[in-house]
């Protein structure tokens, strides 16, 4: 195997990119650092869901966190339209300004695109989005098993 040295000096292993087979592709045997992150993000976001405190709301908001820095090119296409759906869902309204005190003075803030939205969800629509993060960290760990057991054999 060959070693590359990373910025610290110290040597680690490279490999190169072969693909699996897939329904919807080719899923890469080395999956590379974007989709173990994605993987990485959408397990903690379902964490957050089921251990957070507070209400659904709540817990939805800042599960969303974990996953709101995750480009399309992070997620494997078939996973793609689920990511953009979320998203759609959960940063559907135009942020609002606000009014607060800060320091003893009144200031304006804006309440950002998740802040107008969440909130103001169904408890329903809550779980719907709940359940599709849910959905995806599942079928990435699936993905990721396959590619894992593929690399191993």
């Amino acid at each position: 195997m060959k070693r590359k040295r990373s910025g610290d000096g110290r040597a680690r292993p490279t490999t190169g990119r072969v693909g699996l087979a897939t329904e919807a592709g080719t899923w890469p045997l080395n999956p590379g650092p974007s989709y173990l992150l994605a993987n990485e993000r959408f397990y903690l976001a379902v964490r957050t869901l089921a251990a957070g405190a507070g209400e659904i709301k709540q817990r939805l908001a800042a599960a969303f966190i974990h996953i709101s820095l995750l480009r399309e090119g992070d997620v494997p296409a078939e996973l793609q339209p689920d990511l953009q759906w979320i998203r759609g869902r959960l940063l559907k309204n135009e942020p609002k300004l606000l009014r607060g005190v800060e320091g003893g003075k009144v200031r304006q803030f804006s309440s950002g695109r998740l802040g107008a939205t969440v909130p103001y969800m169904r408890i329903a629509s809550a779980v719907q989005v709940a359940e599709r993060i849910c959905y995806v960290e599942s079928r990435l760990g699936q993905l990721c098993s396959v590619v894992e057991k593929g690399s191993n054999e």
